[in-house]
């Protein structure tokens, strides 16, 4: 019974951290973001549009994001460091970790209590009792679905596209400190009332524009 209670525990406590990677706010723990290098001489427009984030939306949990015209698919750790999300990039380092060591670990344990289970019902040669076998294999078995249960931070799809918004402006205004480009100044028209014989019209209007 002391094995199947230390297995129930280490199971317990694969729950707890499933439970734990809880959902993250899309503006919190805001570190810098990754911009790529820029040449001077570049074209702005082409820079943003081979950098520039999207996101396709699967739900309000479920999301992808795409990088640049031709829309490469961006692993979500790699979106995480990209926005400047290092704290999320880290969680979901660490779950797909504890996934592999609880996926691979309950096979390797699920093979070990098979090995028991057809040495205790081979007659001859080693007869080992089959409750280790049933232990082991229940066991192993636990922590493989455990396994493929564990996953990083939720992050809902609307916090995703806030992300990738604030990026892309952080991004574009990257791109035009590098290359120098300034943004026009809009131009603004407008009519103005003058005397008839200020402007030599008899309606008296005159045009003017601010630059």
């Amino acid at each position: 019974m002391g094995k199947s209670k230390r297995i129930v525990f280490a199971a317990a406590a694969a729950v707890g951290c499933v439970i734990a990677s809880g959902p993250a706010r899309a503006d919190e723990g805001t570190g810098a973001p990754w911009f790529p290098m820029v040449e001077e001489n570049a074209m702005a427009d082409d820079v943003y549009a081979a950098f520039s984030l999207s996101v396709v939306r699967g739900g309000d949990t479920v999301w992808r994001v795409n990088r640049g015209r031709y829309r490469e698919s961006v692993a979500r750790r790699d979106f995480f460091v990209t926005v400047g999300r290092q704290d999320l990039a880290a969680r979901e380092t660490g779950a797909a970790q504890l996934s592999s060591i609880l996926t691979w670990g309950g096979l390797g344990v699920a093979a070990g209590g098979a090995l028991f289970l057809y040495a205790h019902a081979t007659p001859g040669g080693v007869d080992p009792p089959a409750w280790p076998g049933l232990v082991l294999l229940g066991g192993g078995l636990t922590g493989l679905i455990i396994g493929q249960l564990v996953s990083g931070p939720r992050v809902t799809t609307d916090e995703v596209e806030e992300m990738t918004t604030r990026y892309n402006n952080q991004l574009k205004a990257h791109i035009e400190d590098k290359t120098g480009v300034v943004k026009p100044q809009p131009v603004q028209a407008r009519l103005q009332m003058v005397a008839p014989w200020a402007g030599g019209s008899s309606f008296g209007l005159l045009a003017t524009a601010t630059f």
